[in-house]
C-alpha cells in the first residue's frame, strides 16, 4: 500500500479477517483492533498500524487514533497502533480488514476471492480446542477438506497441510537454530572449566591460609564456609554482570518474529 501522511511511501501490510487479534490474543497499544463489523462489504475503510510506523511516519503522534490517511488513493482511519514487538505475519506494517480489501481490487477475478474456490490466497490461522490432541484436529481437518473438495468437484486439487505456528515462523531456521545452541552449550562448557580451573588454583594459594586458621583454632566448617562465602559473592557478581549484559542486547537488537518481548513470546508462540 501507498501511504500519503506526509510524503507517499510504500508499506508492507496484511488483509486479516476481523477476530484475527482475537484469535491471537494480542490487544491494541493504542486504540482497538480491528473487529468483525469492519470486515464485511460496504463497512468504513479503517486500519491498524504497527509501533514501528508509527513513530516513523507520525512521529509516535499520540493523536494518532482516528486520523485519516490516505492509502492507495483512498480515505481510511487509524483505529489502533499495536504493540512495539507484535509483525505478525512477518514484516507487516498495516492491518486491514480481509472483505473490504478483497472487494476494492480492480484487478480481473481478485474482487470475487472470497466467494471463487479456485483461488487460493488465503493463509489461516486457528486454536486448538481444550483437551484437542494435533494428531485429532489434523485428522478431522483432512476431513472437512476432503468433504468439501467432493462437494464442489475438485477432489483432486485440494490438500491440507496443519503446523504450529511456531514451526511456521522458523521453518528452515529451526537446525541452525539448533547448531547456534550447540555451539553456546560447548562454548559454556569450555568457560566452566577454565573457571573450575582458576578457582583450583586460588584454593591452593589459599591452603597456607586455612593451615593458619585450623592452628588457632577455627574448625573445618568455619573455614569451608568461609571459602563458600567468598565463592558465592563471586557467583553473585558474575551473575549480575551476566544478567545486565543479556539485557542490554536484548534491548539493542530485539527479534521478535517472533515477533514475537517475553510477554509476546510466551503468549504467541505456543503451538496452536
Amino acid at each position: 500500500l501507498t501511504l500519503q501522511a506526509r510524503d507517499p511511501v510504500a508499506v508492507p501490510f496484511r488483509a486479516v479477517s476481523g477476530d484475527f487479534f482475537d484469535l491471537l490474543g494480542v490487544p491494541a497499544a493504542r486504540g482497538r483492533t480491528l473487529g468483525t463489523d469492519d470486515d464485511r462489504r460496504g463497512a468504513p475503510r479503517v486500519v491498524v498500524i504497527s509501533h514501528g510506523l508509527w513513530q516513523r511516519e507520525f512521529g509516535g503522534d499520540p493523536e494518532v487514533v482516528g486520523r485519516s490517511v490516505v492509502l492507495d488513493r483512498g480515505p481510511a482511519t487509524i483505529v489502533g497502533v499495536m504493540p512495539r514487538h507484535f509483525r505478525y505475519p512477518a514484516a507487516a506494517d498495516v492491518w486491514a480488514p480481509l472483505v473490504p480489501t478483497l472487494a476494492g481490487f480492480t484487478s480481473v477475478g481478485v474482487s470475487e476471492a472470497l466467494g471463487n474456490r479456485d483461488v487460493a490466497v488465503l493463509h489461516v490461522v486457528g486454536r486448538l480446542g481444550a483437551g484437542v490432541a494435533v494428531e485429532d484436529a489434523r485428522a478431522e481437518l483432512a476431513r472437512i477438506v476432503r468433504d468439501l473438495a467432493v462437494e464442489h468437484g475438485r477432489r483432486e486439487r485440494v490438500s491440507v497441510r496443519m503446523t504450529s505456528l511456531g514451526d511456521d515462523l522458523l521453518g528452515a531456521v529451526r537446525p541452525a537454530m539448533w547448531a547456534l545452541m550447540a555451539a553456546v552449550a560447548l562454548l559454556l562448557c569450555v568457560a566452566t572449566a577454565n573457571v573450575s580451573g582458576l578457582m583450583l588454583v586460588r584454593a591452593a594459594a589459599r591452603q597456607r591460609d586455612a593451615t593458619i586458621l585450623l592452628a588457632l583454632g577455627a574448625t573445618r566448617a568455619l573455614v569451608a564456609r568461609r571459602l563458600l562465602a567468598e565463592v558465592a559473592v563471586l557467583a553473585a557478581l558474575s551473575a549480575a554482570a551476566a544478567l545486565g549484559t543479556a539485557g542490554s542486547i536484548r534491548c539493542g537488537c530485539a527479534w521478535r518474529p517472533p515477533a514475537f518481548s517475553s510477554w509476546w513470546t510466551s503468549r504467541f508462540l505456543r503451538p496452536t
